[in-house]
């Protein structure tokens, strides 16, 4: 019971401060956050909602700014609205919007020249194609994620697109090419 009302204490906090902040990208942070929060509860129709206002708040101030580093923070922060919309939707079995999500967020790393990000985008990708049952495609996100994650020495990442490629033969009953990927 406790770390229920812990919780929704956290809840309320983000809450308050949302209502105070004047900051456009730190009230989009704080969407984003109470995004992740209902994301973690299973909540996804909270977590569209919350990731669509970060998502339309950045997108409307990106406009607005002069300074390459404050526009990359701003890009940064959508990145992580797009991902949190597209887990949502994933997890919906609405695969077609996820992807476009994904792609989103795939597009602004790419921009930034952020190598880690970039793999960890291939990964949700080739997974959410998996979801979809188009193997083919979902192989090859997985490839190119394993390629990127192996440039930059990235296990996680790495065990993350293995176990990926597993699930798609898995999906596909090649049980043996399965376990070769897991182990």
């Amino acid at each position: 019971m406790r770390a229920n009302a812990q919780k929704t204490n956290h809840f309320d906090s983000i809450q308050n401060i949302l209502k105070i902040q004047k900051n456009e990208l730190a009230k989009a942070k704080l969407l984003n956050q109470l995004s992740i929060e209902f994301k973690n509860k299973n909540e996804y129709k909270d977590v569209i909602k919350y990731g669509n206002e970060a998502r339309l708040l950045l997108e409307n101030y990106i406009s607005d700014i002069k300074n390459d580093e404050e526009i990359s923070e701003v890009k940064k922060v959508l990145s992580e609205s797009y991902i949190n919309l597209g887990d949502a939707y994933l997890n919906r079995g609405d695969y077609d919007i996820a992807l476009t999500n994904f792609n989103r967020s795939l597009q602004i790393h790419e921009l930034l020249k952020d190598k880690q990000a970039v793999g960890r985008d291939y990964n949700n990708i080739g997974y959410a194609y998996q979801k979809k049952g188009d193997f083919s495609l979902a192989l090859q996100m997985l490839e190119e994620a394993i390629i990127i994650h192996e440039e930059n020495n990235d296990k996680e990442g790495l065990a993350i697109a293995y176990n990926n490629i597993g699930l798609v033969y898995w999906n596909q009953s090649d049980f043996a090419a399965a376990l070769k990927e897991f182990f």
